[in-house]
C-alpha cells in the first residue's frame, strides 16, 4: 500500500484526484495541506481517515509518505516539486509542471539525483478525442500534420452533475463508459491539408 499525500484541496483534489485515489485499492491519501485553513472542514467527506497539516512545510516534515499529488496553483509547483524531491518522495504534480522553463532541467536534475519519480497530470492525453486524433495521424489518413492548434472556448469550468456550482473541473465519461481524465469542457478536431486543428469549449 502507498501512502500519498494531497498538497492544495482545491476543486482539482476534490473532484478530481482524491474520487481517482479513493478507487484504488494500492493507495492510501493520509495526509492533506491547503494553504487556506477553512479547507480543513472538507477532509473527512473527501479523503477521510487523513491527517490535516497547516502547512506544505509541515507535511512534508512530518508525514509518512511514499508520495505526494500537488494540486495547487502554477506559481507554486516549483518550489513544492523541490521540497517534495528533497524530502525523498515521488511526485505527481498537476499541469503545467513549471512557470518557468529555467525551472524543468534543475528539477529533472534533483529527480534523476534522488531518484524519485517526478512526472505531471496529462489529462487530455488518454482523452477519446485525443486518441483517436494520434490513430488518424499513425494511420496516415489526414497526411502529413505540420501544425496542431488547441482552441479553449469556455470562460469557466463545465458544470456538471459532480459539480453543479460550475466553480471547478469534473469528470466526464468516456464512450467507452470508463473515467476519463479531469476535463472542463468538450473538443473537436478538424484538418485540414497539411495541418490539424482542435477546438474545445
Amino acid at each position: 500500500m502507498r501512502r500519498g499525500a494531497i498538497i492544495g484541496l482545491g476543486n482539482v483534489a476534490l473532484h478530481g484526484h482524491l474520487p481517482g485515489w479513493r478507487r484504488r485499492r494500492d493507495v492510501e491519501i493520509v495526509a492533506v495541506t491547503d494553504a487556506r485553513p477553512d479547507q480543513e472542514a472538507l477532509l473527512s467527506a473527501h479523503a477521510p481517515g487523513a491527517r490535516w497539516y497547516a502547512t506544505s512545510t509541515e507535511l512534508l516534515a512530518e508525514a509518512a509518505v511514499d508520495f505526494v499529488d500537488i494540486c495547487t496553483p502554477p506559481r507554486s509547483h516549483a518550489p513544492l516539486i523541490r521540497s517534495a524531491l528533497e524530502r525523498g518522495v515521488d511526485v505527481l504534480c498537476e499541469k503545467p509542471l513549471v512557470g518557468a522553463l529555467d525551472d524543468l532541467a534543475p528539477l529533472a536534475r534533483l529527480a534523476e539525483k534522488t531518484g524519485r519519480v517526478l512526472h505531471t497530470v496529462h489529462n487530455w492525453h488518454h482523452a477519446p478525442i485525443v486518441r483517436r486524433t494520434a490513430e488518424l495521424i499513425r494511420e496516415g489518413r489526414i497526411g502529413r500534420v505540420n501544425r496542431v492548434v488547441w482552441h479553449t472556448l469556455r470562460t469557466r469550468p463545465r458544470r456538471s452533475a459532480t459539480n453543479a456550482t460550475g466553480t471547478g473541473g469534473s469528470i466526464r465519461p468516456s464512450p467507452a463508459g470508463e473515467s476519463s481524465p479531469i476535463t472542463a469542457g468538450t473538443c473537436s478536431t478538424s484538418f485540414s491539408a497539411g495541418s490539424a486543428s482542435r477546438r474545445c469549449r
